[in-house]
């Protein structure tokens, strides 16, 4: 189980332009590693590797508007994450397709 925070920000807080803005950003930089990962999928079969979608998106302007490298790199690691647990899930609805309510998309 993972814990998780939920921070509810109205739009009249002093912060929420900050908070807004931030998260435009990383969705531009996850939806962007989301696409290099789909294309080298359907190009070459294999999805990227943490370190080679790093050096894909490092140079790209999303990534550079990170306000932090380290949040930037947890963003790759995170898309890393979400197509291995696709697989995953793809594998053992293949085996036990029982468990699943339809095939994992």
């Amino acid at each position: 189980m993972q814990l998780v925070e939920r921070h509810l920000i109205k739009k009249t807080h002093k912060y929420w332009k900050e908070c807004d803005n931030l998260a435009f950003k990383a969705k531009n930089l996850y939806n962007l590693c989301n696409y290099y990962m789909r294309q080298s999928f359907f190009n070459t079969g294999k999805v990227l590797t943490n370190s080679k979608l790093y050096h894909a998106v490092s140079s790209s302007d999303a990534y550079k508007l990170m306000p932090s490298t380290k949040i930037a790199c947890s963003l790759i690691r995170q898309v890393c994450q979400v197509w291995k647990g696709y697989f995953q899930a793809h594998e053992d609805w293949n085996i036990n397709p029982h468990k699943y309510l339809g095939e994992p998309k």
